[in-house]
C-alpha cells in the first residue's frame, strides 16, 4: 500500500522526504496536493516515515580515497594515455581565444581560475607510467597566476 502511495505521489510530481528531525515533508513541482493524496499520506504517515527511514539507512556514504600518491587510471584514461603515447594528443587539445572590451580585472580572473582548478581534480591530474601501467596523480591545488607580456600584447596563464 505504501509503495503505491509513493508511486501515486511521484506521478503527481510530489517528492516525499524526511527532514532533519525525521518528520515527513514533501515538495511539489506546481500546485497543491490533491485531497485524495493528502488523505492517503495522512492515513499512512507512520508507515511512510518507516519506509523512508529504512531507505536512508541503506544509503552508503561516499568517502574520498587518499590521493597523495599515484592511483590507478580508469579504462578511459588508460585508453587516452595509450593514444597519446602512440600518436600524441593534439586532437584532444582545443585552443580558443577571447576578445575582451574594457579593463581586465586580473585579480578577479586569477581568483576565479584558482577556485575552478581547486574544485575540479580533473584539471590537476597528471598521468605517469609505473612499470608500464598508466597511473594518475592528483596534484595539490595552488594559485593560478596571469602573467602580463606587454611586448606581445597577450595575457598568458601560468599554472
Amino acid at each position: 500500500m505504501v509503495l503505491e502511495i509513493l508511486k501515486k505521489a511521484r506521478l503527481q510530481g510530489v517528492t516525499l522526504f524526511l527532514d532533519e528531525q525525521g518528520q515527513l515533508r514533501f515538495k511539489k513541482k506546481s500546485g497543491k496536493l490533491s485531497a485524495e493524496l493528502k488523505a492517503e499520506l495522512t492515513a499512512n504517515k507512520q508507515e511512510l516515515i518507516a519506509l523512508l527511514r529504512a531507505q536512508q539507512e541503506k544509503l552508503v556514504a561516499i568517502t574520498s580515497i587518499d590521493r597523495s600518491g599515484a592511483i590507478p587510471a580508469s579504462f578511459s584514461q588508460q585508453r587516452l594515455w595509450l593514444i597519446d603515447k602512440l600518436e600524441g594528443s593534439q586532437h584532444y587539445n582545443v585552443a580558443a581565444a577571447l576578445a575582451c572590451d574594457g579593463v581586465l580585472d586580473i585579480a578577479a580572473i586569477e581568483a576565479s581560475l584558482t577556485q575552478i582548478v581547486a574544485r575540479h581534480e580533473a584539471l590537476r591530474t597528471c598521468f605517469e607510467a609505473h612499470d608500464g601501467v598508466c597511473m594518475q596523480r592528483v596534484m595539490p591545488a595552488r594559485a593560478v597566476t596571469v602573467e602580463d607580456w606587454p611586448v606581445m600584447g597577450y595575457w598568458i596563464l601560468q599554472p
